[in-house]
């Protein structure tokens, strides 16, 4: 499939002759091209091609120019990576959201931390920097420092630029850390309401008119801001709901609250260091992100992962996958009101986790992966109580099945709810248990087997419904389907190594490599230059593709069925928020605070923004604390 791909861009495009290789089984890539010659390219995959669904749009900094990665496929499911450059002085590309609908994110992301701009592209709320972060920073910019900013005024010193002269500079400088905070603190009083904080223009849009209504006014419609503190998220994000009577007339959903500046902080950081920071990407899909990350070192080196290592991460791969399919088997009953299920999973997750307890020391965040291999072993006692609990787990998922396929009540109330039909789903990039509840055979143990899913071979599990009742099933029945894997596993454990040594420098090169995480593909870039550190890393987490399908769920359904429809994709505030660098104040670096001192600080910081909060009684959390 790929050389045939290869040999049909040749013979449309006789000038790529050289350029486009089969970099990998299922992946075909294409070099550095001018933006008309890709803009052809691009366009002639898509509609003669029809490779119609979009993966990612990767930004990098080439010295004078930005790049920019487009990750694309079709029905054959491969992948072709193609690559175009604008100069930083004049960073312009055209928006490519008209033909693939899940690039708005990606693009917008580029606009924020590379500072392209993005012609065409559609507005709608920031993504993924605050709405008060200063204009032309574009943290993922090599010449950016995080150093020289000051996350407490959001301003950024120039290193090259020469102090200014005055006869008080402690004085100055207070003076100029008041001004800032001043304008912040008028930002703040701009976006008093929640429709109008996520619907800031971006940066680069600041003067381009605001997007028409999706629907027209009416004496009929009102507007419900949910966010992005709310009692029923359980991380900030913001959905402004438009209704007529209950049913949902429109959407705009803000995400980007959770800044971490993952990425930014891995470039300077070792790969050994990086693996602690990839590792915390996400809690419930910590295994998987490190099994990509380390998969792209590991490739770049050159080394090969002994065979017990590669079961050991499938083990514990699978069981992550029980562990986050359970605990969104709770939060839907109690989404829906079914709380007796949500008790029910969440005891029989707590099962999971103490397998992973004993096999990492961690109930998240389990610390299994290293370079080259895996920590920690399994034991004949330790997998003896693996499937003791396999068993238990096996019975338990049965009965959840059982009662999700002949429980009217609980099929009443999530068919028909949050549908995204297969079409789609292949229009805005769903993946994992989304697209797979839509009839599409999307996964990547599947597809590109990789580890020792190369021996295990995967059974994908598929629904038709399209909808939140066909999710519930998916993740049941894949459930099951990973009990059957780790069983597998156990019994076909090869003797051997743990690890296999990996070098401090990793050769010049780049790699991609996609796994699948709980929540769906999960896709990791990693460039490195020869030294121990890498150029450039990005994540894109599952969760970050299934949003561009939220506001289709939404609209057309109902306002009681707006948290189960969010629930649905399982999503993932944190692993999604993952890409600026943000620095604490610099007094407190490296400082451990007790409760106290905490509490103090945080008065202090508030009352130069203009709030009291010392009358708030915080004795009984103090207590507790002590």
């Amino acid at each position: 499939m790929e050389n045939e791909l290869v040999s049909a861009l040749i013979t449309q495009f006789p000038e790529l002759e050289g350029k486009v290789t089969v970099s990998k089984p299922m992946r075909v890539s294409v070099d550095w091209l001018p933006q008309d010659l890709f803009l052809k390219v691009i366009y002639w995959l898509h509609d003669e091609q029809k490779l119609t669904k979009g993966h990612n749009v990767i930004g990098t900094d080439e010295g004078e120019n930005l790049g920019f990665i487009y990750m694309i496929s079709g029905p054959d499911q491969v992948i072709v990576i193609l690559r175009t450059t604008a100069p930083k002085s004049d960073p312009r590309v055209p928006s490519l959201s008209g033909l693939y609908k899940s690039f708005v994110l990606f693009e917008r992301e580029l606009c924020d931390l590379f500072g392209a701009q993005v012609t065409g592209l559609p507005s709608g709320p920031r993504y993924p920097l605050p709405d008060n972060w200063p204009k032309e920073q574009w943290p993922l910019r090599k010449e950016w420092k995080p150093e020289n900013f000051d996350r407490q005024t959001m301003t950024y010193h120039e290193p090259a630029q020469p102090a200014a002269t005055t006869a008080d500079p402690q004085q100055a400088a207070v003076e100029a850390k008041t001004e800032a905070l001043l304008e912040t603190v008028e930002l703040g009083e701009e976006a008093k309401t929640a429709t109008a904080y996520v619907n800031q223009p971006l940066p680069d849009a600041a003067a381009a008119k605001p997007p028409a209504p999706a629907h027209p006014e009416g004496d009929n419609l009102i507007t419900v801001p949910i966010g992005p503190q709310h009692p029923s998220l359980d991380e900030p994000s913001t959905f402004t709901i438009t209704l007529e009577g209950e049913k949902v007339e429109g959407a705009v959903i803000g995400i980007g609250y959770n800044h971490r500046g993952l990425e930014k902080a891995c470039e300077s950081r070792t790969y050994v260091q990086d693996l602690y920071i990839i590792e915390r990407v996400c809690g419930i899909c910590s295994h998987a992100h490190t099994t990509a990350y380390c998969m792209c070192v590991e490739q770049l080196a050159g080394v090969t992962v002994p065979p017990r290592a590669e079961y050991i991460r499938l083990i514990v791969g699978e069981m992550e996958r029980l562990h986050s399919h359970l605990l969104w088997l709770g939060v839907a009953g109690h989404e829906i009101g079914f709380d007796t299920l949500f008790m029910m999973s969440w005891r029989d997750r707590e099962r999971v986790l103490d397998i992973l307890t004993v096999l990492g020391g961690n109930r998240i965040n389990y610390g299994i992966n290293c370079l080259g291999g895996v920590r920690r072993d399994i034991d004949p006692g330790l997998a003896q109580d693996i499937l003791k609990t396999m068993d238990f787990l096996e019975t338990e998922i049965e009965y959840y099945l059982k009662l999700a396929e002949t429980d009217s009540t609980l099929a009443a109330r999530l068919a028909g709810v949050g549908v995204l039909s297969k079409a789609d789903c292949l229009l805005y990039g769903a993946a994992g248990p989304v697209a797979r509840a839509a009839g599409i055979a999307d996964d990547v143990r599947q597809i590109e087997p990789y580890g020792a899913y190369r021996d295990i071979p995967v059974r994908v599990v598929t629904d038709d419904h399209a909808d939140v009742f066909g999710r519930t099933l998916v993740r049941i029945k894949e459930m099951l389907e990973s009990i059957r894997l780790i069983r597998e596993a156990l019994r076909l454990l090869p003797e051997g190594p743990l690890t296999v040594r990996v070098p401090r420098r990793i050769p010049a090169g780049e790699a991609i490599i996609r796994v699948e995480a709980p929540r769906g593909e999960d896709l990791h870039y990693l460039r490195a230059t020869g030294t121990d550190m890498p150029d450039r890393v990005r994540v894109r987490a599952p969760t970050e593709c299934n949003w561009h399908g939220m506001q289709h769920m939404l609209e057309g359904g109902y306002l009681s069925d707006v948290p189960i429809t969010i629930a649905a994709i399982d999503p993932c505030y944190s692993c999604t928020d993952r890409a600026i660098s943000l620095t604490g104040h610099s007094s407190l670096s490296g400082e451990v605070l007790d409760w106290k001192q905490l509490r103090e600080y945080s008065l202090q910081w508030y009352r130069q923004r203009g709030v009291d909060p010392s009358r708030i009684d915080v004795s009984d959390a103090a207590a507790r604390a002590d």
